[in-house]
């Protein structure tokens, strides 16, 4: 056996990537089965995937485990009285359902009084509920604003289907793409207390949908404020204080695009697509593989979810 070949791990690469809320940071190394290790490091690269330049038949065996979405526990979930009658009255057949999908949504996403609020008005101007918990989910992914909810019900209450809905939507604002910072300012900022990487990225992510500069955002978190106040006081409906960190194998990426269906952002994207709707790889894939949308993948997601 060559000692030298087992011992020899050489990093060849990092990946950055923010998609929808999720950080993938890969480490690209090789060792004997050219494997990927997977970690996350506090650092601002220009995105790019490294992977392996080849793959045996082991290899394709090799596959980083993610944790699978887990059941969300509602027993200390409560909703007012007015709230819950309010629920009730507007859909009497499906009130039991639509009350446990509510608790499960507060609870899932962190839904703060104020939003519920707004529920509660969209509710009484005659929206349904799984409807607004569809949009609600949706703008949660991509930093939406609450403001921006009715405007996404009104379209699918006109007939648009939500993944037609969803569609115009993210081709109206344009795809998300990480500033690309100077690295030095970069090492610097995150030496500052209190300034985490997932703080930089949150920052870039509200400031391209328009609510403050990206160095106010950062100023504002210095002070010590949470995200989640900042995010209410501009509107921002994701009220996550950490990304989703999510480890993927470079040989798993190679796995998935031998075929040349997908390309390796693609392949990235369905895995962090089924890891957050706790749905099988494969499923995904093969989704993508038929040139589903990203937002048409969503939109059955969430109709499945919510109706």
């Amino acid at each position: 056996m060559n000692k030298k070949l087992i011992t020899k791990i050489i990093t060849i690469g990092l990946v950055l990537i923010l998609l929808g809320g999720a950080v993938i940071t890969t480490y690209a190394a090789i060792t004997k089965v050219d494997q990927v290790k997977v970690a996350v490091k506090k650092t601002g690269v220009t995105p790019k995937i490294e992977s392996p330049k080849s793959i045996t038949k082991d290899e394709l065996a090799l596959k980083v485990k993610r944790e699978p979405k887990k059941e969300v526990d509602i027993s200390d979930v409560n909703i007012s009285d007015d709230f819950d009658k309010e629920v009730r009255d507007s859909d009497k057949t499906n009130s039991n359902k639509n009350i446990n999908n509510l608790k499960k949504a507060l609870k899932e996403l962190e839904i703060p009084e104020t939003y519920r609020d707004k529920i509660k008005a969209l509710i009484k101007k005659g929206y349904r509920l799984p409807d607004i918990l569809i949009a609600y989910n949706f703008l949660n992914e991509y930093y939406g604003k609450i403001s921006q909810i009715e405007g996404l019900l009104e379209k699918n209450k006109n007939g648009k289907t939500w993944d037609v809905v969803f569609n115009e939507y993210t081709m109206n604002k344009g795809e998300f793409i990480p500033t690309n910072f100077d690295k030095s300012y970069i090492e610097n900022l995150i030496k500052t207390d209190g300034i985490s990487a997932d703080d930089i990225m949150i920052a870039d992510r509200m400031a391209f949908n328009g609510t403050k500069k990206f160095d106010e955002l950062i100023d504002i978190k210095k002070t010590g404020k949470n995200w989640k106040d900042i995010k209410v006081e501009n509107e921002i409906i994701n009220m996550e204080e950490k990304l989703l960190h999510t480890a993927i194998s470079g040989t798993e990426i190679k796995k998935i695009t031998q075929s040349g269906e997908l390309n390796e952002k693609e392949a990235i994207e369905a895995l962090v697509i089924a890891q957050k709707m706790g749905k099988t790889d494969d499923e995904v894939i093969a989704k993508m593989k038929k040139h589903e949308k990203k937002e048409h993948i969503y939109a059955e997601y969430f109709n499945q979810k919510y109706k």
